[in-house]
């Protein structure tokens, strides 16, 4: 996604320098990147490679509160277009920086708000130190049990 103009700035959040790998700087799985450093977020901000200047999450995009920035949240957000079927669905994307966070009370108000409004939420948690799991959830209101079957399948 890329980065609609807002006055927020990544400052000291590193949220996106987990769960990619960005060859560019030496990181070739879901691990902490090297370059960033907790409290100060990325140490070559100025001079990232292309990869990372290009990303920009749903908070440095000016969506949430100020406490939804992904350090403080535990949890990084984007969101996705995917056609599924023949339909085109909107998929919010919770990369868990820190395990467990989407089970936190705000991470939950966002994922019903979101499951509501007829998105589907993919939540991906750490399976171990170098990859994620994710898991889909899907509004009964708006998807069939069938189709909640198959997502996972289309996605891949």
């Amino acid at each position: 996604m890329d980065q609609r103009p807002t006055s927020r700035t990544c400052g000291p959040c590193r949220g996106c320098c987990l769960p990619w790998a960005v060859p560019e700087v030496g990181k070739l799985t879901a691990t902490w990147c090297s370059k960033s450093k907790p409290g100060r977020g990325c140490t070559i901000y100025a001079t990232r490679p292309q990869a990372c200047r290009k990303y920009a999450c749903l908070w440095l995009n000016g969506k949430g509160e100020e406490s939804d920035r992904p350090d403080l949240l535990g949890v990084l957000m984007d969101v996705e277009d995917f056609t599924f079927g023949d339909r085109e669905i909107g998929i919010l994307h919770l990369w868990e920086l820190d395990s467990g966070s989407a089970d936190k009370p705000r991470v939950r108000a966002i994922v019903n708000a979101n499951l509501r409004g007829g998105i589907v939420v993919c939540v991906h948690c750490p399976r171990d130190l170098q990859s994620y799991t994710r898991k889909f959830i899907l509004s009964p209101e708006h998807f069939t049990l069938e189709e909640a079957d198959h997502l996972d399948e289309e996605y891949a």
